[in-house]
């Protein structure tokens, strides 16, 4: 909508009012031009030299000319509203032109956002205008002078979403991940209409966080139909990643593998090139979404622990127009275990005592362990101690707790007697208490100090590459106390297989 008020107090009002209108790439006219006063009556309009004009004149370098008289009749022989457009009256509405037209915004628009501001910006100018009916006399916009006004708008560029869809264990919850766990990520674009040029997905993952390039990765194009979408990749036809619109999209799940990512940023920055994308739908209430899911590993580095947030980001860029970004966390969880170890008497013993020894093992972390193995060799109990009988106090259910090669037949500690214990995993705040006895052999001198102490190991996940079957479609890849495995004991207490 264009307005023009004349301010002006001349009672013969507005002559020659010479206007036009500057559609910018990206708009078309698309019909329904009508120019009235400020109470609706029409104002009728020629071309600047008063020949019959049409609507594509208004749009030209020269524009239309209002004709006099406007809508009010000119009275009186000094032609009293005799102009196109009234002087100025507070009430009347007759010192007002209102010009409307209908436009398109079209499907190549976006290509002209990136150097524009991403604004697609239309101007009405005001050419000439006089005091009298003389065409070229009294002009008030001489030569190149005019008065011109801007209105801009700004298309809809897209909406990013990320998710954490699931995780290939069944031992963490909400966006809590275990070491060695595999983070099924989403990214979904509800994408505008029109032609999208050099369309790309693009993910972040962060220092903890790889990419699994095994094939996981999955595209969809949801919409009205298959003939809704084109785009130039033709090795990939676009019917094959096409799945029926569903609302906002958010129930669609991708299940056409789609080509490897380009990596960069040392293969945390991922980009999924689609080419030039056309939406050729027109009906904005229906939602068309690119979507993307895929498989990332937590990392078994130093770097990654208890605690550590894992930040993911996507967006999409077309036509030099990136998006900000969305973000997802998860949290990295681990276990941490207490052992506590006593001993009945702990003094005042000498050769032939029974001694009676209690272990509590207590996960103390926020995670699972998995795969426990317990070993206490007895120390320096050496040729001092007999190992006589091994037993489990208590258990959780699921730890399945057993003793393994517990009691030998060696005749002490020192020539083979030891106590391990097996138990496939102990939840977070869960204990499982064993205890041992055994003689004091006759070969202990007075006054000897007897020292030992138990050592537990246990794994992020269960089994040796975590769970196969998963709702990922991965498995861990790596073994057991690699970068790309879960986390052990192998390294004792030095990271990151300090477990």
């Amino acid at each position: 909508m264009i307005v023009i008020e004349n301010i002006g107090s001349s009672y013969r009002g507005a002559f020659n009012v010479q206007i036009r209108d500057e559609i910018p790439a990206g708009l078309s006219y698309h019909g329904n031009l009508a120019i009235v006063d400020g109470t609706g009556a029409v104002l009728t309009y020629t071309k600047p030299d008063q020949t019959t004009a049409t609507a594509a004149d208004f749009f030209s370098a020269s524009g239309v000319m209002i004709a006099d008289p406007g809508a009010t009749a000119a009275s009186g022989i000094d032609g009293v509203n005799g102009g196109a457009i009234d002087g100025y009256s507070a009430t009347s509405g007759r010192n007002i032109a209102v010009i409307t037209f209908d436009a398109v915004v079209e499907a190549s628009a976006y290509s002209t956002l990136a150097n524009n501001g991403g604004l697609i910006t239309n101007k009405a100018v005001i050419e000439d205008y006089a005091n009298s009916e003389n065409s070229g006399v009294n002009t008030f916009l001489p030569g190149v002078q005019s008065i011109s006004e801007t209105a801009s708008l700004s298309l809809r560029t897209g909406e990013v979403k990320k998710a954490i869809v699931s995780s290939s264990e069944l031992s963490t919850t909400s966006n809590n991940v275990a070491i060695g766990e595999i983070i099924r990520y989403r990214l979904q674009v509800d994408i505008p209409e029109g032609v999208l040029n050099n369309f790309e997905l693009i993910d972040v993952l962060p220092a903890g966080l790889s990419f699994l390039n095994d094939g996981s990765a999955k595209l969809a194009l949801a919409g009205t139909n298959a003939n809704t979408f084109s785009w130039n990749l033709t090795n990939n036809p676009i019917a094959n990643f096409f799945i029926p619109g569903n609302g906002d999209n958010s129930s669609i799940l991708p299940t056409q593998a789609v080509p490897a990512p380009a990596l960069s940023n040392n293969s945390k920055t991922l980009t999924w090139a689609l080419g030039d994308l056309v939406n050729l739908d027109r009906d904005n209430s229906i939602t068309e979404s690119v979507i993307l899911e895929f498989n990332a590993l937590v990392d078994n580095i130093s770097a990654t622990k208890k605690g550590t947030t894992l930040e993911n980001s996507g967006q999409f860029n077309f036509n030099g127009i990136r998006s900000q970004f969305n973000k997802v966390t998860a949290t990295v969880v681990e276990p941490q275990f207490e052992i506590t170890k006593t001993v009945v008497p702990s003094s005042g013993s000498d050769a032939g005592d029974l001694l009676n020894y209690k272990v509590v093992l207590k996960n103390l972390g926020n995670s699972v362990a998995f795969n426990l193995q317990v070993e206490d060799a007895l120390g320096n109990l050496g040729a001092n101690f007999d190992l006589q009988s091994v037993a489990i106090d208590s258990q959780p259910a699921l730890a399945n707790a057993s003793i393994s090669s517990s009691i030998t037949n060696a005749a002490s500690a020192a020539t083979g007697d030891r106590v391990q214990l097996l138990a496939d995993q102990l939840q977070p705040n869960e204990s499982i208490t064993f205890n041992y006895s055994g003689v004091l052999l006759a070969a202990l001198q007075p006054g000897s100090k007897l020292t030992n102490e138990a050592l537990i190991r246990y794994t992020s996940l269960p089994g040796e590459r975590g769970s196969i079957t998963n709702p990922t479609g991965s498995s861990t890849p790596g073994v057991s106390g690699a970068n790309n495995g879960e986390r052990n004991g192998s390294g004792d207490s030095t990271a990151p297989n300090n477990y």
